[in-house]
């Protein structure tokens, strides 16, 4: 007997990947495959997980972006790939240090930086991550004399604020249009800026729910990467995802 496979969203470990990517903005794939180890709810081996990767973006629910040697993951319509780069950068334990002490002191410039981190970092240190956090708009530099000071970017003052991680009209519209074109029925249970839960209703299935749950965005809240603190990233999955059966 051939089992049907189960549609889009009603697949559990599909389900959960695309909960987590939604919840957790930065996430790239050695992320998920820990959250699918033996001691999850739904074990799961790379290539599976990869596979329902694939599922998503082909749907048009996921998107995905090359950044530092690593593979973003995020959602179509609730943030754009510079808001995942962002938050993907923040991850690295001195990016995120710099970062918060030219929050916390305008107009900051390279040497005092180094000398407040720790136990002080080197000034090239210091500037690789400051070009970094100034490309995706984390915070502005700004050029005096032979001294370069930074202060805090548009994209920067959004992310402090909490207006980058928020559940929108177009994400909503977006998702649950996809759901329809799927043959999948869509209601609509709750809905916050920070909260959506989702009751999809498929013929032949039993009915899911599908949970959405924001929090919001502080700098402690970002997980620092296990890989240290070096300055390139080391990529941990192929460069390209398996093309579908």
């Amino acid at each position: 007997m051939v089992t049907k496979r189960k549609a889009l969203l009603l697949h559990p470990i599909r389900r959960e990947i695309f909960k987590i990517i939604v919840e957790s903005p930065g996430s790239y794939f050695y992320d998920l495959t820990k959250a699918f180890g033996d001691e999850s709810t739904n074990p799961s081996s790379p290539a599976t997980v990869q596979w329902h990767l694939r599922k998503l973006i082909n749907a048009g629910l996921i998107d995905t972006v090359k950044h530092g040697g690593k593979r973003v993951y995020y959602p179509k319509g609730l943030r754009d790939k510079e808001v995942e780069k962002a938050y993907t950068i923040l991850r690295n334990k001195t990016a995120k240090e710099i970062f918060q002490f030219i929050v916390n002191n305008e107009n900051a410039y390279q040497k005092q930086i180094a000398s407040a981190i720790r136990d002080g970092v080197h000034h090239d240190t210091v500037r690789w991550h400051t070009q970094r956090l100034a490309e995706v708009g984390l915070i502005e530099e700004r050029s005096e004399g032979r001294m370069v000071k930074y202060s805090i970017g548009s994209l920067g003052k959004k992310l402090l604020d909490g207006s980058l991680n928020v559940l929108k009209e177009n994400f909503i519209y977006h998702l649950t249009n996809i759901l329809k074109e799927n043959c999948l029925y869509p209601t609509i249970q709750e809905q916050t800026k920070d909260k959506l839960l989702v009751r999809i209703s498929c013929p032949g299935s039993d009915d899911i729910e599908l949970s959405i749950h924001l929090s919001q965005w502080s700098l402690d809240s970002i997980p620092d990467e296990e890989e240290g603190d070096g300055d390139e990233d080391e990529g941990d999955e192929e460069d390209e995802l398996p093309d579908e059966e």
